[in-house]
């Protein structure tokens, strides 16, 4: 069953990135996303229409152990035939206009990404009108998950900053070393700070939803003190392994912890929605 917008939003929403690990050598994983990822589409077929189940579908993925739905992208090969947008364990696309196209799947840090074609027919001008839907009287809790997500979107801002700077140096050698610390001092480190500052001053309106903030909240501290380590480890002329091998341990608990996040936060979410 596709999940409606207020669900996809929930569940995307509060995902704030688990950082990949960096490395001072310039290789790469190359594997192609079809070797860590399996995909589950129920129709490849869609209809351009105001009805939701003829004019959209979603993507369900399953990755190996270690990758994220934060390192899983998407975008439509022509993005003039779907849209894409990108959630927690899946990616929803609709139909915009009559045609064929790819939506490319990718994984941070993999090679070669997934494909999976989709085709889009028009409907006729004939359709029948849509029932009115009736009013249902939200509950409380949903309204308490509301507000606590969009307490976390305030940071949004703060997490891309430092994110997009951060995967551009993702490989750092003695040729970009000088460019890669001032990045992290005077981008990367700041907003991330910020961003954790943010997320240990969100309110968190019931003990459950505290419980799991408390690990959003370790999990990007240990994320923030893996930068300043590589801050430090590339301030002189010969980049510290050792301060990099400390910072790749820190992201690995980081990782672990927002994983966890996520996983609670899912099920949190799923029973709310039920």
């Amino acid at each position: 069953m596709k999940m409606s917008k207020f669900t996809r939003w929930l569940m995307a929403a509060p995902l704030i990135s688990a950082l990949a690990f960096p490395t001072i050598s310039a290789a790469a994983p190359q594997k192609a996303v079809s070797d860590v990822c399996t995909f589950e589409v129920p129709t490849h077929d869609l209809v351009v229409s105001k009805d939701a189940k003829k004019n959209s579908t979603s993507i369900a993925y399953t990755c190996q152990t270690g990758i994220l739905s934060i390192d899983v992208s998407s975008k439509a090969e022509n993005s003039s035939v779907v849209k894409t947008e990108d959630g927690f364990g899946h990616i929803d696309v609709t139909a915009l206009k009559p045609g064929s196209t790819d939506v490319l799947v990718s994984v941070y840090g993999y090679g070669e990404p997934a494909r999976i074609k989709f085709n889009v027919a028009a409907e006729s001008d004939q359709g029948t009108e849509t029932p009115e839907t009736p009013v249902v009287q939200e509950d409380p809790a949903i309204q308490q998950l509301k507000d606590y997500i969009s307490q976390l979107e305030k940071l949004d801002k703060y997490e891309n900053t430092a994110l997009s700077t951060y995967r551009k140096y993702q490989y750092v050698s003695t040729k970009n070393r000088k460019e890669a610390y001032y990045a992290f001092a005077n981008t990367i480190v700041p907003n991330y700070t910020k961003l954790v500052s943010g997320i240990k001053a969100v309110k968190t309106p019931n003990s459950e939803l505290k419980r799991i903030n408390a690990l959003y909240i370790k999990g990007s501290s240990y994320q923030l003190e893996a930068l300043t380590l590589m801050k430090k480890a590339l301030y002189n002329t010969k980049i510290d392994s050792k301060l990099y091998k400390q910072a790749n341990a820190k992201l690995a608990e980081g990782r672990k912890l927002i994983s966890q996040f996520s996983s609670k936060f899912e099920k949190y979410t799923n029973k709310l929605l039920q």
